[in-house]
């Protein structure tokens, strides 16, 4: 059956190799017309059968030049050659075959017989044959041309051209093309000047005898013709469908063979020709573009075989070589080949030397040997040297395991550093040179470091300063841990350099511990250094005294101590008379000193003077610190006598009694006192009354003369005396001197408020009797206590009293003395009154105050803000008073409220008034705000509409009523409407409440206003606003037509469609919409298959128009045409800016646009925006495209990035990178440039720029006499005028209309404003109008508003303005007119979007991905898209930006679910066949459901029936792009694997078969499914339970080198054991390695990849979660040391490392990636390198500047 089967294969085959037959044909121009590309309606050659048979139809074509024109063609004005037009048709004179639709093989003759006339001969005539492609209109071909001359008649003149085995293309036509020259086109100018040819069909007349008997019975039928008698033969081009070369790999320059032959690569011929082969290294390869040919003399006998041999490349590159044959007319279809040519010696790199793979690299060793490990490439040899030399130089050999190279090498003697290196050779034969082998540096060190310090065991004082030496063979800068404590247990943990200090304070006294230890870089760690620091302990000074308070002068102070060291040094005591003192003295005047260990005194003699003293005691330890506490005391001195004063007997008296008391007054306390009458001889002891009064008395002193002395001895020895008083005693002379009297009680001229007054006296000696008298009466007694101290008690009347008192001696001489005093029983009277006033007027009060004694002041008191206030003192006189009293008026509130007058008198009495209540009544007007009216644009104001119209009212007290005033512009009256209010007004308070009016107002233009009345009558009218009611004429545009439409070479043709403009006639009248199309090739476009130019179209109210737009673009050269659609009406005009771009091939075309960006910037401006968008305007999906931006010195980057990956740009999509950036405040005013650009694969890169001005920050100086900063807004002032402020911010969507209001105030008392005018500037003014006429005068307080109706046109993008309103009339005040100009800023901001539709989208768009969220799909990508639209939102208001990122979130998520609905229906087709129907969509009841439920990884991981592995590939490949996010990907690569599998499903015979013996198919591959699943199960899980046997043993090991390590640090392990037991751990660690990366390998080797991956991905996690625990313990906890942590560290990278290499390697597998590569470094090893770079820290030496240096050198 199988030889059967071969037969008939071959049998078919052989018979495809017939080609198909030659036939003959004849053609001949007739009278048809056929409408060409780029010639219009032409002449075409018919079946000559045709043309006999049609006689209706005859031909008659007649082309003449006369010199005057004539009725027919104008002869040219040029000896060029020149086609001719037709007489009837004006067609020229071209003639065409039909276009072929095989590749035709001819050979004939074509035969031409035309009537033609020179009458002057003077030209000739050209007829050419061409072949001719319609599709670009060029010549492909010349095929041959004849040139004949004319005669003076109509004679017939007859050419034949003959063609033999010429191919004609696809799609192309035979044109013969007749022309015409004149010899001297100057004298060619009359009528009789004719130059012309005719073809005739009617009539007898040839001269032309043809010779083919095809052709032969049209002779003599016709006068004139063009014959074409052909053979034509169908032939078909050489197949070819692979080709081989003898090797994929191969060393640049070397010679490559490309083999071509039937039986391996498909090559084969119907038409059997003879086959050349060309290849080269652009697409198209010919015999003149090869690199080689072969096959030029083969016979044509199956089978072809063909070979070329080349040169290959001499770089290292992945080339691409491009085959086909040729037969000699026609070529095959393109292979491509691809070989890699390798001229680049072994990379090598570094992988560890001595085992340490991190540079700098250190053997830590002492064996001689120092062993080196690089990574190259597989199959090469390498060498080692101690000398730079190349591969061939060198002849140390290394051994080769896999791609590692291990060199050992055994003549490293010292330590210190040193280099070797590495040269080897590829299996290709390419060497390293001394220029490029590789340099391996490292150190030999194996000895610890010797650090040192230079601290004393002496007791030091604080700061005391110790200093760090380090010393080590090898390393000049190790790095030393230092510790500090009172224990001398610390473990070293704080870094320090060489010639570091630690520093002990004062802090630290006491004996501390300065523990040290340092380590290099080759981890030699040196023992702990222990020293004692013991830092001086202050002496303590309990405290210190004195033993005297008082002393006199010169006597002995002693001062002692309570002091003690806890040092046992000795101490020093200064005792000094001020806080001025050193370790060696008083700064002062030194008391006394004393040196002793403990408790230390000290004596001084006091001063001789009569002062208070301070002394200052310092204690002083032997290193001359100060205790922290001091003592100080004091003392007085005293050498001064007491003073002694007489009292009595007074100086030089007569006392005329025997009884005398002497009293004398003293200065200070007294030990004694006594006196003497006889200078001494006889003393009398005095004793003291009191402290300083001593007295004696003596009752028989006789008559005489006396001189009296008195002595006073203090308590320190001092006497004082007092002599030169004398007094005698004389009992015969009377006594005539009147008693002193002082009076204690009344004082003179004071008040009193109780009518019950003491009296109270007393006198200079003893009286007898004493009295007083009130006002002049009788004289009353007083009583007294003692005979001196005389008193009463007296009840007086109210007001001004007199006493007068009297006192009596012995002697009867009388003493008198009188006072005055004020006796107050009645308070004040009070009479307060306030008049009433408006709100905006003071209160004016009176006050009438009498008293019955004097009057002092008065205070006002009143609440008019619900607290009372009080006035300041007003001060009063006299017995009665009237003042007058101002409340201000910003000290009120309308209503009522109490005051109050407190009157006080001189005696304190107190009265207040009645309260008056006083009214403060509303004069005030509402204030009108806010007026609004809905509709409120042009388009909504149409007739009978009902215009709801609120107005805010602002009141203060209350509102009577609001009316609605409106008229029309022919009315003289206003209408009044009553307008309802939404809430009630609160009286007393300042309340807003909303006023609400509803007119239906007719087609007229209406002015409207609002009226506000309160209860006080108070009425306020707001400023007018115009509303113009009519029916309007609106439209709104839009169309589908993109910015650039592409069109490539074969699409060109006669009616390509743009798209459509959709006219919407939004308004209320019918309006004619002109459509107009402006370009370099305007003729080519067509509107709705009509005229392109000045197109019209009807479109009544409501009405909406669909218009297709078409161009012909036939003929169109590659590049980009600009084309300008205008939509003109009655309602205005929509400009369209488009292009359209000619490609000669499909592919991509990218176009860049900077939409958003501020033209002008100020110096320190911050957050300027900008949005660069990129879009795929070509024929193909763009791949990897990146947007970057470029920005200028001094613009730094604020938010974003500079470039961004858009990834795939589809046909039409776009993609945008938005940023927003700083500008320097440095920049000086210039001009810089900004740049956006765009790459993508197979692209050229694509870039537009932008010019932004730099100016300085914007101000605005006000220099007129009377201005105003405009409505509400504020200012700061400055240096350089007033900051510019926005008293309004607009916003406007493009396209549409809105208005804002500018509001004038007249702010200034008793003034106003007139004459006024406004002007509006920073915006085409045809887009702003004023809709309200200027306000008339505008008194103080007073605020008019002026709408401005605003339009933005629909072409326009996001711009900013700042539009300037210039307010500028008159202001008059006080008889007196001043120039008035008033600025406001306005910035308007034109929107692309309105805020509502970027936040609708934005909201559509996030609850998108909340979608894709609870699914579990990737969102990473769309949340930092929304997180940006949000920005632009929120931050920027750049709603365009927000909705067009918004936009693109929402199409990812339809993508997403396309995609994911895709997935699950492939998957499930794939691996059940009965689910086909999924493919296509066509689900009948449950055949083709699918469970979604399951995730599409799980789908993907099962079985695949009847599917190709490019199937499986393909779907691998959509369902990783879906994972990671790319849903635009995802999606491709599920339809594509779609397509392929329905195409290899189809009518698929095994697939029958499956279908009908499904049972039996499915037993039997269960059967294998389970015996290989539990096979292949087994062997992973005995894998995967030792790998992690392993890891445990592993981590074992770790434990015990940590223990070894602390055991060593803590010096219970000597170094020998520890080395000796690291070097063990090493070993142990190494074979583990080894066996858990050969058990790794094996089950790779075993297990699909798929199923390893996630295992892998399980122990990744375990890994980095043990990562983080051992970074907190040791970053934040610090339970772990540093070295602790390097080696857990090291450890778990290196598994990490494991994991990746072995991840890398499935995901290589997964993919299919089988193709050999040379990688500088293994992933896992580029991870370990990048995670360690942040964990060692490269110590700055010398020596490694010296390898950064010869690594630098060697680059």
């Amino acid at each position: 059956m199988r030889k059967i089967l071969l037969l008939v294969v071959g049998m078919l085959f052989l018979l495809s190799f017939a080609s198909a037959a030659a036939t003959e044909t004849c053609y001949a121009v007739h009278g048809a017309y056929e409408s060409i590309a780029n010639h219009g309606d032409a002449r075409t050659f018919d079946n000559v059968t045709f043309a006999i048979s049609d006689t209706a139809n005859l031909l008659k074509s007649e082309y003449k030049w006369k010199g005057d024109g004539g009725g027919y063609e104008t002869s040219p004005s040029n000896n060029n050659w020149n086609v001719f037009n037709d007489k009837t048709s004006g067609d020229e004179s071209y003639f065409f075959m039909d276009a072929y639709s095989n590749p035709t093989k001819i050979s004939g003759t074509v035969y031409v017989s035309a009537e033609s006339k020179d009458k002057l001969s003077g030209g000739q005539f050209n007829w050419t044959l061409y072949e001719y492609d319609p599709s670009d209109g060029s010549i492909v071909y010349t095929l041959g041309s004849q040139i004949w001359d004319g005669t003076g008649a109509d004679d017939p003149i007859d050419s034949q051209l003959s063609i033999s085995d010429h191919v004609v293309s696809v799609g192309n036509r035979l044109m013969v093309k007749v022309t015409g020259k004149l010899d001297d086109y100057t004298t060619f100018t009359t009528k009789n000047d004719e130059l012309k040819f005719k073809i005739d069909e009617a009539g007898a007349e040839t001269a032309t005898t043809i010779t083919t008997n095809h052709c032969s019975n049209i002779h003599g039928t016709y006068k004139s013709f063009f014959v074409m008698a052909i053979t034509e033969e169908i032939v078909s081009p050489p197949i070819i469908t692979n080709v081989t070369v003898s090797a994929t790999t191969i060393k640049g320059g070397n010679v490559l063979t490309v083999y071509a032959n039937t039986t391996s690569n498909g090559v084969n011929d119907t038409d059997l020709d003879t086959l050349q082969l060309f290849c080269d290294g652009g697409s198209t390869p010919t015999s003149v573009n090869t690199n080689c040919t072969g096959g030029s003399t083969l016979d044509s006998t199956y089978p072809y075989a063909l070979t070329c041999a080349f040169a290959t490349s001499v770089t290292s590159v992945d080339n691409f070589e491009y085959c086909r044959l040729y037969d000699g007319s026609l070529y095959s279809e393109v292979v491509t080949l691809n070989y890699t040519t390798d001229s680049t010696s072994p990379i090598l790199t570094l992988d560890s030397v001595a085992g340490d793979i991190t540079a700098s690299y250190y053997d830590l060793s002492n064996d001689g040997l120092t062993e080196i490990n690089a990574t190259g490439e597989a199959n090469m040899t390498c060498r080692w040297s101690s000398t730079d030399l190349s591969y061939d130089s060198m002849s140390n050999a290394c051994t080769i395991d896999g791609t590692t190279a291990n060199c050992n090498a055994n003549d490293v003697a010292s330590q210190g550093f040193t280099t070797r290196y590495i040269a080897c050779q590829d299996q290709y034969g390419n060497k390293n040179s001394a220029a490029n082998n590789l340099e391996v540096s490292f150190f030999l060190d194996y000895a610890a470091p010797s650090t040192s310090d230079d601290s004393s065991s002496a007791i030091v004082a604080p700061d005391y300063t110790v200093t760090i030496n380090e010393a080590d063979v090898v390393d000049s800068d190790p790095t030393t841990l230092y510790c500090t404590d009172i224990l001398g247990v610390c473990v070293p943990s704080f870094s320090i350099d060489d010639l570091g200090t630690i520093i002990f304070t004062s802090a630290n006294r006491g004996i501390n511990y300065l523990r040290y230890r340092s380590s290099d870089d080759a981890g030699n760690i040196q023992a702990v250094q222990n020293k004692t620091i013991n830092l001086n302990q202050l002496p303590v000074f309990t405290s210190a005294s004195d033993n005297v308070t008082t002393i006199g002068g010169g006597e002995m102070v002693n001062i002692t101590s309570i002091s003690n060291d806890a040092d046992s040094q000795d101490l020093t005591m200064w005792v000094c008379d001020s806080t001025s003192v050193s370790p060696s003295g008083c700064g002062g005047t030194e008391y006394c000193n004393a040196t002793n260990s403990n408790n230390l005194t000290c004596s001084f003699t006091s001063e001789s003077d009569s002062a208070s003293h301070t002394w200052y005691a310092f204690l002083y330890d032997a290193l001359g610190e100060m205790s922290a506490a001091n003592a100080t005391g004091s003392y007085t001195s005293d050498v001064t006598s007491p003073g002694i004063t007489l009292i009595t007997p007074t100086n030089d008296s007569t006392i005329t009694q025997s009884s005398v008391t002497f009293t004398a007054l003293v200065d200070e306390a007294l030990s004694m006192a006594w006196y003497s009458l006889d200078e001494g001889v006889t003393n009398v002891t005095m004793t003291n009354s009191s402290l300083l009064v001593y007295t004696n008395t003596n009752s028989s002193i006789a008559d005489g003369n006396y001189s009296l002395t008195f002595w006073a001895n203090d308590s320190y020895g001092n006497l004082g005396n007092l002599e030169g008083n004398s007094f005698s005693i004389d009992t015969a002379v009377p006594d005539t001197t009147a008693p002193t009297i002082t009076v204690q009680v009344p004082v003179n001229n004071t008040y009193y408020t109780s009518a019950s007054v003491l009296l109270n006296i007393t006198t200079d000696e003893d009286l007898s009797w004493a009295g007083y008298s009130i006002n002049g009466s009788v004289t009353v007694a007083l009583g007294n206590t003692t005979m001196t101290f005389w008193n009463a008690t007296y009840a007086f009347v109210e007001g001004t009293n007199n006493v007068t008192f009297y006192a009596n001696d012995s002697s009867d001489n009388q003493g008198t003395k009188s006072v005055n005093l004020y006796v107050d029983l009645t308070n004040p009277a009070v009479n307060f009154s306030c008049l009433d006033a408006t709100k905006s007027e003071d209160i004016v009060c009176s006050l009438n105050a009498s008293d019955a004694i004097e009057l002092d002041y008065a205070i006002i008191s009143w609440n008019s803000t619900g607290s009372w206030q009080n006035s300041s003192q007003i001060s009063l006189s006299g017995t009665s008073s009237t003042e007058s009293y101002t409340i201000l008026a910003g000290n009120t509130s309308v209503g009522t409220f109490s005051t109050q007058a407190y009157v006080f008198d001189s005696s304190e009495r107190l009265n207040s008034s009645e309260t008056d209540i006083v009214t403060v009544s509303d004069n005030s007007f509402p204030q009108i705000n806010n007026i609004t009216y809905v509709p409120n644009t042009t388009a909504a104001l149409d007739d009978g509409v009902s215009v709801n119209i609120n107005a805010t009212i602002t009141e203060d007290y209350n509102i009577s009523s609001v009316y609605l005033m409106y008229q029309n512009s022919s009315a003289s009256e206003w209408t009044y409407l009553l307008m309802g209010n939404n809430s009630a007004l609160v009286v007393g308070g300042s309340s807003e409440v909303v006023y609400n009016g509803t007119l239906t107002l007719a087609e007229e233009t209406w002015t409207i206003k609002i009226n506000a009345t309160d209860y006080a009558e108070n009425t306020n009218v707001s400023s007018e606003y115009e509303l113009v009611v009519a029916d309007d004429t609106t439209f709104w545009n839009s169309t589908d037509i993109t910015a650039i439409e592409s069109f490539t070479y074969a699409q060109r043709a006669e009616n390509n469609t743009l798209g459509t403009l959709l006219l919407n006639n939004t308004g209320d009248t019918a309006l004619n919409f002109l459509v107009n199309i402006s370009s370099d090739i305007e003729s080519r476009f067509d509107v709705n298959y009509s005229s392109s130019q000045d197109a019209a179209f009807a479109a009544s109210a409501a009405d909406n128009l669909s218009l297709t737009m078409l161009v012909n673009t036939t003929g169109l050269t590659s590049g980009l045409y600009d084309y300008n659609v205008t939509v003109s009406s009655a309602a205005g005009t929509t400009l369209y800016e488009n292009k359209l771009n000619i490609q000669t091939a499909t592919g991509p075309y990218l176009e860049v646009v900077i939409g958003t960006y501020s033209s002008s910037v100020t110096r320190g401006q911050e957050d300027v925006s900008l949005v660069a968008t990129v879009s795929n305007l070509g024929t193909q999906d763009a791949q990897n495209v990146y947007l970057n931006w470029t920005l200028p010195t001094g613009f730094s980057l604020d938010t974003g990035s500079l470039t961004r990956s858009l990834g795939t740009i589809p046909i039409g999509g776009s993609g945008s990178n938005s940023i927003t950036f700083d500008v320097s405040s440095d920049l000086t005013n210039s001009s810089l440039e900004i740049i956006a650009n765009a790459s993508a694969t197979t692209l050229n890169a694509t870039s537009t720029s932008k010019d932004i001005t730099i100016s300085d920050p914007v101000t605005v100086t006000v220099t007129e006499t009377v201005t105003t900063s405009g409505g509400g807004g504020g200012g700061s002032s400055g240096g350089g005028g007033a900051s510019i402020v926005y008293d309004k911010i607009v916003e406007v969507v493009r396209g549409e209309e809105t208005f804002f209001e500018i509001e004038i105030e007249n702010p200034y008392v008793n003034s106003t404003l007139k004459d006024l005018n406004l002007e509006l500037e920073g915006f085409l003014e045809q887009y702003l109008v004023l809709k309200t006429t200027y306000p008339r005068d505008i008194e103080y307080g007073e605020v008019r508003k002026i709408r401005v109706d605003i339009f933005a046109p629909s072409y326009k993008s996001y711009e900013e303005h700042d539009l300037k309103v210039t307010i500028k009339g008159t202001l008059s005040k006080s008889d007196k007119d001043f120039a008035y100009k008033e600025v406001q800023n306005i910035k308007l901001i034109i929107q692309e979007v309105s805020q509502e539709e970027a936040t609708g989208i934005f909201d559509e768009a996030e609850q998108a991905i909340l979608d894709m969220k609870e699914k579990g799909l990737n969102t990473i990508e769309l949340e930092n898209l929304l997180k940006t639209s949000n920005s632009s939102l929120a931050n920027y208001s750049r709603y365009k930006d927000s909705y067009d990122l918004s936009q693109e979130i929402l199409l990812i998520k339809s993508q997403a679910d396309e995609s994911e609905d895709l997935l699950y229906r492939v998957l499930s087709a794939l691996e059940n066949p009965r689910k086909s129907n999924l493919l296509v969509g066509n689900v009948i009841g449950d055949l083709g459901k699918y469970d979604a439920n399951g995730s599409i990884r799980d789908l993907l991981l099962g079985k695949a029936v009847f599917a190709s592995p490019e199937v499986q590939e393909l779907l691998e490949l959509s369902v990783v792009a879906f994972e990671r996010g790319g849903y635009e990907v995802s999606l491709e690569r599920a339809k594509e694997a779609r397509n392929l599998l329905v195409l290899e499903r189809k009518g698929n015979f095994w697939l029958f078969l499956y279908l009908n013996w499904q049972y039996i198919i499915l037993n039997l591959i269960v059967l294998m499914f389970l015996g290989f699943v539990w096979h292949r199960h087994y062997e992973k899980r005995s894998i995967g339970r030792r790998i992690v046997d392993i890891n445990h043993q592993e981590e074992n090991i770790r434990k015990n080198e940590v223990e070894n390590q602390n055991k060593y640090f803590n010096g219970k392990k000597d170094v020998s054991s520890y080395k000796a037991a690291v070097r063990h751990n090493g070993i142990k660690l190494s074979k583990l390695k080894k066996e858990r990366l050969n058990l790794r390998n094996k089950r790779i080797k075993l297990l699909k990849p798929r199923e390893i991956i996630s295992e892998l991905n399980s122990e990744r996690k375990e890994i980095e979660n043990e990562v983080r625990k051992i970074q907190r313990e040791y970053y934040q906890t610090r339970k772990i040391s540093e070295k602790q942590y390097d080696l857990q560290f090291e450890a778990l990278n290196e598994r990490l490392a494991e994991i990746e290499d072995e991840t890398t390697t499935l995901e290589l597998m997964k993919t299919g990636k089988g193709r050999k590569n040379k990688v500088k470094k293994s992933n896992a090893k580029k991870i370990a390198k990048k995670t360690r770079k942040g964990h060692k820290k490269m110590k700055n030496t010398e020596v490694k500047k010296r390898i950064k240096k010869t690594l630098e050198k060697k680059k």
